[in-house]
Protein backbone atom coordinates (compact mmCIF):
# COMPACT_ATOMS: atom_id res chain seq x y z
CA UNK A 1 0.00 0.00 0.00
CA UNK A 2 1.43 3.44 -1.06
CA UNK A 3 1.97 5.73 1.76
CA UNK A 4 0.55 9.18 1.62
CA UNK A 5 2.20 12.10 1.99
CA UNK A 6 0.96 14.35 4.15
CA UNK A 7 1.98 18.29 3.60
CA UNK A 8 0.89 20.97 5.62
CA UNK A 9 -1.03 23.71 4.37
CA UNK A 10 1.20 26.89 3.61
CA UNK A 11 -0.50 30.34 4.86
CA UNK A 12 -0.18 32.76 2.31
CA UNK A 13 -0.47 36.22 3.56
CA UNK A 14 -1.17 38.86 0.76
CA UNK A 15 0.37 42.28 0.56
CA UNK A 16 -3.39 43.71 0.98
CA UNK A 17 -3.56 41.66 4.19
CA UNK A 18 -0.48 43.20 5.45
CA UNK A 19 -0.90 46.53 4.52
CA UNK A 20 -4.23 46.37 6.49
CA UNK A 21 -2.46 44.64 9.42
CA UNK A 22 0.09 47.74 9.22
CA UNK A 23 -3.15 50.19 9.31
CA UNK A 24 -4.44 48.45 12.73
CA UNK A 25 -0.98 48.19 14.34
CA UNK A 26 -0.20 52.06 13.13
CA UNK A 27 -4.18 52.84 14.94
CA UNK A 28 -3.48 50.81 18.40
CA UNK A 29 0.23 52.83 18.42
CA UNK A 30 -1.88 56.32 18.24
CA UNK A 31 -3.99 54.74 21.40
CA UNK A 32 -1.49 53.70 23.31
CA UNK A 33 0.76 57.16 22.67
CA UNK A 34 -2.50 58.84 23.90
CA UNK A 35 -2.99 57.08 26.12
CA UNK A 36 0.68 57.50 28.30
CA UNK A 37 0.13 61.66 27.75
CA UNK A 38 0.28 63.71 31.16
CA UNK A 39 -3.81 63.92 30.71
CA UNK A 40 -4.67 60.58 30.26
CA UNK A 41 -5.71 58.66 33.65
CA UNK A 42 -4.03 55.40 32.79
CA UNK A 43 -2.11 52.99 30.11
CA UNK A 44 -4.49 51.66 27.14
CA UNK A 45 -3.16 48.07 28.42
CA UNK A 46 -6.20 46.67 25.73
CA UNK A 47 -4.40 48.59 23.12
CA UNK A 48 -1.09 47.34 24.29
CA UNK A 49 -2.02 43.46 24.67
CA UNK A 50 -3.13 44.10 20.53
CA UNK A 51 0.30 45.43 20.10
CA UNK A 52 2.08 42.96 21.90
CA UNK A 53 0.48 39.84 20.08
CA UNK A 54 1.47 40.74 16.50
CA UNK A 55 5.14 40.77 18.35
CA UNK A 56 8.01 38.17 19.50
CA UNK A 57 6.92 39.55 23.11
CA UNK A 58 5.32 36.85 25.47
CA UNK A 59 2.95 38.17 28.18
CA UNK A 60 3.60 37.30 31.56
CA UNK A 61 2.51 38.45 35.01
CA UNK A 62 4.47 38.95 38.03
CA UNK A 63 4.15 40.12 41.31
CA UNK A 64 1.43 42.66 40.66
CA UNK A 65 2.87 43.82 37.25
CA UNK A 66 2.13 43.03 33.82
CA UNK A 67 4.93 42.33 32.02
CA UNK A 68 6.02 41.45 27.65
CA UNK A 69 9.15 39.25 27.57
CA UNK A 70 11.79 38.92 24.50
CA UNK A 71 14.63 35.87 25.22
CA UNK A 72 16.95 35.25 22.60
CA UNK A 73 19.61 32.80 23.57
CA UNK A 74 22.61 33.98 24.66
CA UNK A 75 21.40 37.55 25.80
CA UNK A 76 19.57 39.28 28.45
CA UNK A 77 15.94 39.43 28.07
CA UNK A 78 14.42 42.63 26.90
CA UNK A 79 11.23 42.99 29.52
CA UNK A 80 8.51 45.78 29.05
CA UNK A 81 6.47 46.79 31.93
CA UNK A 82 2.86 47.08 30.94
CA UNK A 83 2.72 50.47 33.36
CA UNK A 84 2.24 54.21 32.48
CA UNK A 85 6.06 54.57 32.88
CA UNK A 86 6.12 51.78 29.61
CA UNK A 87 9.66 50.97 30.96
CA UNK A 88 11.85 48.45 28.20
CA UNK A 89 14.32 46.56 31.19
CA UNK A 90 17.63 44.31 29.78
CA UNK A 91 18.04 42.29 33.00
CA UNK A 92 16.23 39.12 34.13
CA UNK A 93 12.19 39.23 35.70
CA UNK A 94 13.41 38.66 39.01
CA UNK A 95 15.75 41.44 38.93
CA UNK A 96 13.09 43.67 37.56
CA UNK A 97 10.24 42.57 39.71
CA UNK A 98 12.59 43.35 42.35
CA UNK A 99 13.17 47.03 41.52
CA UNK A 100 9.72 47.90 40.10
CA UNK A 101 7.53 46.18 42.76
CA UNK A 102 9.94 45.16 46.22
CA UNK A 103 8.74 43.81 48.61
CA UNK A 104 10.07 44.70 52.53
CA UNK A 105 12.44 42.64 52.80
CA UNK A 106 13.99 43.38 49.73
CA UNK A 107 13.77 47.33 50.20
CA UNK A 108 16.14 46.86 53.38
CA UNK A 109 19.39 45.95 51.63
CA UNK A 110 21.55 48.48 50.73
CA UNK A 111 22.43 46.64 47.42
CA UNK A 112 18.94 46.42 46.49
CA UNK A 113 17.89 50.16 47.57
CA UNK A 114 20.53 51.23 45.46
CA UNK A 115 18.86 49.35 42.24
CA UNK A 116 15.01 50.33 43.48
CA UNK A 117 16.19 54.05 43.31
CA UNK A 118 18.06 54.10 40.04
CA UNK A 119 17.31 51.49 36.90
CA UNK A 120 19.33 53.80 34.95
CA UNK A 121 21.84 50.66 34.30
CA UNK A 122 18.93 48.54 33.30
CA UNK A 123 16.74 50.29 31.49
CA UNK A 124 16.78 50.67 27.63
CA UNK A 125 13.91 53.01 26.86
CA UNK A 126 10.47 54.45 28.51
CA UNK A 127 6.94 56.06 27.51
CA UNK A 128 7.46 57.12 23.78
CA UNK A 129 10.63 55.80 22.62
CA UNK A 130 9.25 51.76 24.04
CA UNK A 131 6.30 52.32 22.07
CA UNK A 132 8.23 53.30 18.93
CA UNK A 133 10.11 50.67 19.27
CA UNK A 134 7.43 48.34 19.88
CA UNK A 135 5.73 49.56 16.60
CA UNK A 136 8.94 49.20 14.44
CA UNK A 137 9.10 45.72 16.02
CA UNK A 138 5.84 44.77 14.97
CA UNK A 139 6.14 46.40 11.75
CA UNK A 140 9.11 44.19 10.62
CA UNK A 141 7.68 41.23 10.93
CA UNK A 142 5.25 42.01 8.24
CA UNK A 143 5.76 41.01 4.71
CA UNK A 144 5.42 44.50 2.99
CA UNK A 145 6.50 43.68 -0.11
CA UNK A 146 4.73 44.61 -3.30
CA UNK A 147 4.29 44.12 -6.89
CA UNK A 148 1.86 46.71 -9.47
CA UNK A 149 -0.02 43.72 -9.80
CA UNK A 150 -0.71 44.09 -6.12
CA UNK A 151 -1.43 47.42 -6.25
CA UNK A 152 -3.59 47.05 -9.52
CA UNK A 153 -5.65 44.03 -7.42
CA UNK A 154 -6.54 46.75 -4.49
CA UNK A 155 -7.97 49.57 -7.04
CA UNK A 156 -9.89 46.25 -9.30
CA UNK A 157 -11.28 45.31 -5.71
CA UNK A 158 -12.52 48.85 -5.04
CA UNK A 159 -14.01 49.38 -8.65
CA UNK A 160 -15.87 45.66 -7.70
CA UNK A 161 -17.25 46.83 -4.86
CA UNK A 162 -18.62 50.05 -6.27
CA UNK A 163 -20.30 48.60 -9.30
CA UNK A 164 -22.00 45.97 -6.57
CA UNK A 165 -22.25 48.56 -4.18
CA UNK A 166 -20.85 47.03 -1.50
CA UNK A 167 -19.54 50.19 0.59
CA UNK A 168 -17.51 49.03 2.99
CA UNK A 169 -15.62 47.12 0.15
CA UNK A 170 -14.95 50.86 -1.26
CA UNK A 171 -14.20 52.21 1.74
CA UNK A 172 -11.44 50.04 2.28
CA UNK A 173 -9.92 50.40 -1.20
CA UNK A 174 -9.58 53.86 -0.79
CA UNK A 175 -7.99 53.27 2.78
CA UNK A 176 -5.17 51.32 1.54
CA UNK A 177 -4.49 53.88 -1.58
CA UNK A 178 -4.56 56.33 0.87
CA UNK A 179 -1.84 54.81 3.18
CA UNK A 180 0.13 53.95 0.13
CA UNK A 181 -0.38 57.72 -1.07
CA UNK A 182 0.06 59.58 2.40
CA UNK A 183 -3.15 60.95 2.24
CA UNK A 184 -4.74 62.10 5.50
CA UNK A 185 -8.25 63.01 5.87
CA UNK A 186 -8.69 66.40 4.24
CA UNK A 187 -9.61 69.54 5.81
CA UNK A 188 -11.97 69.19 8.69
CA UNK A 189 -13.91 72.43 7.04
CA UNK A 190 -14.63 69.74 3.95
CA UNK A 191 -15.59 66.68 5.61
CA UNK A 192 -19.52 66.81 4.62
CA UNK A 193 -21.60 64.05 6.84
CA UNK A 194 -22.22 60.80 5.20
CA UNK A 195 -18.57 61.84 3.10
CA UNK A 196 -15.55 59.80 3.37
CA UNK A 197 -12.49 62.47 2.57
CA UNK A 198 -8.76 61.67 1.69
CA UNK A 199 -6.07 64.17 -0.05
CA UNK A 200 -2.49 64.91 -0.09
CA UNK A 201 -2.17 68.13 2.56
CA UNK A 202 1.30 70.15 1.52
CA UNK A 203 2.41 73.41 2.02
CA UNK A 204 3.87 75.91 -0.11
CA UNK A 205 4.95 79.05 0.92
CA UNK A 206 2.78 80.23 3.54
CA UNK A 207 -0.42 78.34 1.86
CA UNK A 208 -1.86 74.96 2.69
CA UNK A 209 -2.60 73.01 -0.14
CA UNK A 210 -4.82 69.98 -0.68
CA UNK A 211 -4.27 67.33 -4.18
CA UNK A 212 -6.09 64.39 -5.32
CA UNK A 213 -8.85 65.54 -3.34
CA UNK A 214 -10.71 61.97 -3.48
CA UNK A 215 -14.25 61.91 -2.03
CA UNK A 216 -16.91 58.90 -1.22
CA UNK A 217 -20.58 58.92 -0.17
CA UNK A 218 -21.92 55.40 1.09
CA UNK A 219 -25.28 56.89 0.75
CA UNK A 220 -25.89 57.27 -3.13
CA UNK A 221 -22.33 56.03 -3.80
CA UNK A 222 -20.91 58.82 -5.44
CA UNK A 223 -17.48 58.95 -5.21
CA UNK A 224 -15.23 61.71 -7.46
CA UNK A 225 -11.37 63.11 -7.60
CA UNK A 226 -10.32 66.19 -8.42
CA UNK A 227 -6.31 67.18 -8.96
CA UNK A 228 -6.01 70.07 -7.90
CA UNK A 229 -4.14 71.85 -6.33
CA UNK A 230 -6.78 73.24 -4.11
CA UNK A 231 -6.61 75.81 -1.24
CA UNK A 232 -8.37 75.87 1.24
CA UNK A 233 -9.88 79.21 2.52
CA UNK A 234 -9.61 80.80 -0.88
CA UNK A 235 -13.11 81.99 -2.24
CA UNK A 236 -12.45 80.46 -5.66
CA UNK A 237 -11.52 76.88 -4.07
CA UNK A 238 -14.16 76.76 -1.22
CA UNK A 239 -17.03 77.51 -4.35
CA UNK A 240 -15.62 74.65 -6.13
CA UNK A 241 -15.63 72.19 -2.99
CA UNK A 242 -18.94 73.10 -2.40
CA UNK A 243 -20.22 72.41 -5.91
CA UNK A 244 -18.15 68.92 -6.07
CA UNK A 245 -19.94 67.75 -3.10
CA UNK A 246 -23.81 68.69 -4.63
CA UNK A 247 -22.90 67.56 -7.47
CA UNK A 248 -22.79 70.68 -9.34
CA UNK A 249 -19.57 70.22 -10.71
CA UNK A 250 -18.08 66.85 -11.98
CA UNK A 251 -14.84 65.75 -10.92
CA UNK A 252 -11.40 64.66 -12.84
CA UNK A 253 -12.96 61.25 -12.36
CA UNK A 254 -16.06 59.70 -11.50
CA UNK A 255 -16.93 56.57 -10.79
CA UNK A 256 -14.79 53.30 -10.89
CA UNK A 257 -12.21 55.85 -13.34
CA UNK A 258 -11.44 57.02 -9.46
CA UNK A 259 -9.61 53.73 -8.90
CA UNK A 260 -7.85 53.62 -12.06
CA UNK A 261 -6.44 57.44 -11.69
CA UNK A 262 -5.23 56.53 -7.81
CA UNK A 263 -3.26 53.33 -9.63
CA UNK A 264 -1.74 55.45 -12.04
CA UNK A 265 -0.98 58.32 -9.33
CA UNK A 266 0.90 55.44 -7.39
CA UNK A 267 2.73 53.49 -10.31
CA UNK A 268 4.09 56.74 -11.47
CA UNK A 269 6.18 57.35 -8.56
CA UNK A 270 7.47 53.68 -8.57
CA UNK A 271 10.53 52.66 -9.98
CA UNK A 272 9.86 50.28 -13.29
CA UNK A 273 11.65 47.17 -11.28
CA UNK A 274 8.84 46.80 -9.15
CA UNK A 275 6.88 44.97 -11.27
Amino acid sequence: MKETLFLPWRIIVTFRESLLKKIALDKLVLRIKKSLSPDAEKLDKESLRLLMAESSYLPRTVRDMDVYIWEEAGALPDIVVADRGLGRYRSSLEDVAMRKSPTIKEMISFTNARKILSDADVLVSSKADTLDHLHSHCLERLDLSFTLKDIEAIADEGALALEIRDEEGVKTALMLFAELLGLSSGPAAWREPGWLLYGLQEKEGDKKTVRGLTAFCGQDFRIFRISGPLIPGVEETETIVKKLFTGKKKGDQEGKAVFTALFETFSAYQPKTSD
